[in-house]
């Protein structure tokens, strides 16, 4: 948790400190690249990460080094596909610096996303430690470089950094799985590649679903016409509520393998009540804190932004629900319940583009702030009714 935590967070500061030193404009294609990239990767991983995480705590142990080569085997395919097609995208499109840009760095899409499967795979099988060394360690040594690279070059400094950072972190953690992924165990029917990747689709949909749902209301702001500061406004809004996620968002990868595991031996788990009392401990206190010194601490440190308190007092509350949610959520992954998952984002994800259209217009982004606590509210309820249900079944079953 803490590792993930920590590149998390070395993310964060790498974007701020490439705002340093770079012009508003560079800056600006800088963003727009990596926000491709986010729904790129998505793409290109097909859910492998998570199934990573939670098959890793199903299969036995011979059979955990040949589980983790077919997950990289689908994700190396679906990544090298996404890829290859985004490139050709880049020369079908008029020539910029963004399709430029995006040409290169589209291949970190397949860095990155075996890099995470080995991670998750650790977490998965429970023996995270080594592997959480070297991805912190390598984290850091990639910001650096990454750092001294765009000082010295700009945005082709940003671009090979970011390709060198990513084959660094996949090198260190390759090492650590070598042996593993010489095992000749055969695996059961249902971890066929193309059972792997029906599962890894339901997983796909319903991460696509809870980030359609995290950009509609910026997204629908612009289409009612709101004031441009207004969006602006509440993009910080959403920023500081991810920010606030950053310690809770790991925690599905630290319950998902101990849910399973207790799925599998037929015991009661008490994962489900821990992980919501730490989701709400972890973010409770801090949106309290938000919601008290918004006005002050804009004042002080973005004087520009003191307009966006009323805002920030308001969305800060998304980051306990979304917390809570996260939770339930991995208990109905654990026994394979995403279509519920799917379905409860669809709806959410609807409800909120119509209450921001009738709201957005009149009450700019103070109301579709009301309104993405309000959707997220039911989601959250949604959810861990569902999360509740299946956890009651299953101590039935263990008694």
């Amino acid at each position: 948790m803490v590792a993930t935590v920590a590149t998390s967070g070395l993310a964060y500061l790498q974007q701020l400190s490439i705002a340093r030193l770079v012009s508003p404009a560079e800056f600006g294609i800088v963003r727009a690249v990596e926000s491709a990239l986010v729904v790129l990767l998505l793409l290109a991983c097909f859910g492998t990460p998570t199934l990573a995480v939670r098959l890793a705590a199903e299969v036995d142990r011979p059979q955990q080094g040949a589980l983790l080569r077919r997950l990289l085997l689908v994700a190396a395919c679906s990544s090298f596909v996404v890829s290859i097609a985004t490139v050709a995208w880049t020369f079908a499109t008029p020539r910029s610096q963004f399709t430029s840009s995006l040409r290169f760095l589209v291949w970190t899409v397949t860095l990155t996303s075996l890099s995470r499967i080995i991670y998750n795979f650790h977490q998965g099988v429970m023996r995270v430690h080594r592997a959480s060394v070297v991805a912190t360690a390598l984290a850091a040594v990639s910001f650096a470089l990454l750092t001294g690279l765009v000082w010295r070059y700009r945005l082709d400094g940003w671009i090979a950094g970011r390709l060198v950072g990513e084959a660094l972190s996949l090198t260190g953690l390759l090492w650590l799985v070598r042996r593993a992924l010489t095992s000749s165990a055969q695996l059961p029917p249902q971890h066929a590649p193309m059972a792997l990747l029906r599962f890894g689709a339901a997983i796909t949909t319903s991460f696509f679903l809870r980030g359609a749902l995290d950009a509609t209301g910026i997204f629908t702001l612009g289409l009612v016409g709101a004031d441009i500061a207004e969006i602006g406004y509440f993009g910080l809004g959403t920023l500081l509520a991810t920010a606030i996620l950053l310690l809770p968002a790991s925690l599905g990868g630290v319950l998902l393998p101990r849910m399973v595991a207790g799925r599998t031996r037929n015991t009661s788990s008490p994962y489900l009540a821990s992980g919501l009392r730490w989701a709400v401990a972890l973010t409770v206190p801090i949106s309290l804190l938000g919601t008290v010194s918004a006005p002050g601490l804009l004042a002080l440190l973005l004087p520009a932004y003191v307009p966006a308190a009323a805002i920030l007092q308001v969305l800060v509350w998304v980051a306990p629900l979304r917390a809570v949610t996260a939770v339930a959520g991995t208990q109905l992954l654990a026994g394979s319940n995403v279509r519920t998952s799917i379905v409860i984002n669809g709806i959410g994800f609807i409800a909120l583009a119509i209450l921001g259209a009738l709201i957005g217009p009149s009450y700019g982004g103070y109301g579709m702030a009301w309104a993405t606590v309000l959707v997220e509210l039911g989601i959250t309820g949604a959810t861990v009714s569902f999360a509740v249900r299946d956890f009651r079944r299953l101590d039935e079953l263990a008694t």
